[in-house]
């Protein structure tokens, strides 16, 4: 290999690394920006639970099961399109790999909406009237997006950073509310039933609601005086995990 070319590969790899410690730093910014806001509004403002007493560094990185299946869901769909556009792939081999997201991202939307409470109430009607200032929010934004591609300058799209954060404060503040709609909901919450080395025995899904938890710590929910439970992880003995109930 002649020096030029050891120069070109060597050039290539520190693009490489240089690329993936950008993103590495975008990914990591984002989930502390998602963790922070969404935690405040849910845990603080919502719940009344001086959260961040309890929250250690490794907390952080708790992120809503509800963002990752989105993330997934519309990640598929987002794959599908894009292969549907390419002419890399043509034939039975791309129209196969669409049939597969697209059947990926049915999958993730039934079965998450059978067993996700925050898809089955979150997105519900209900939801969205009780919140009725998110449909200002949203409208804004597709006008300003439709808007952008009549003048041909779509701030979004060309700075996509500074939209995946927005995305990201968007989505914080959808699932904190969701989660806090959903927690009035007992029919579709997690059920557990909490040992503690005391001997007591707590089980979620009547009095008492599972309304989140840290890396330390448990909160749980009465939903009859509306006052928080929390309870030292070093405390419990053994948790058994029942399922969503459905109905």
């Amino acid at each position: 290999m002649s020096d030029d070319e050891e120069n070109e590969v060597s050039s290539s790899l520190d693009k490489s690394i240089t690329s993936t410690g950008e993103i590495t730093g975008i990914a990591i910014a984002l989930a502390v920006v998602f963790s922070l806001i969404r935690n405040y509004i849910y845990y603080y403002l919502k719940l009344h639970i001086p959260i961040f007493q309890y929250f250690e560094i490794a907390d952080i990185a708790l992120v809503a099961p509800t963002a990752i299946w989105w993330a997934l869901y519309y990640g598929s769909v987002e794959a599908a399109n894009q292969l549907i556009e390419s002419k890399k792939i043509i034939g039975l081999q791309k129209w196969g790999y669409v049939s597969l997201l697209y059947c990926f991202a049915i999958f993730l939307m039934i079965y998450g909406y059978q067993n996700d409470p925050i898809i089955r109430t979150g997105i519900s009607l209900t939801f969205v009237l009780k919140y009725w200032w998110t449909i200002i929010l949203i409208s804004a934004y597709v006008l300003i997006r439709m808007r952008a591609k009549e003048t041909g300058s779509d701030f979004f799209r060309d700075n996509r950073i500074v939209g995946i954060f927005i995305l990201a404060i968007w989505y914080a503040l959808f699932d904190s509310l969701a989660s806090y709609s959903t927690l009035q909901k007992p029919n579709h919450q997690l059920h557990a039933v909490l040992k503690l080395k005391s001997g007591q025995k707590i089980i979620t899904g009547q009095t008492y609601h599972f309304a989140g938890r840290t890396n330390g710590y448990w909160f749980l929910y009465n939903s009859k005086t509306h006052f928080v439970r929390t309870i030292k992880n070093d405390d419990i003995d053994l948790v058994d995990f029942d399922t969503y109930i459905n109905n």
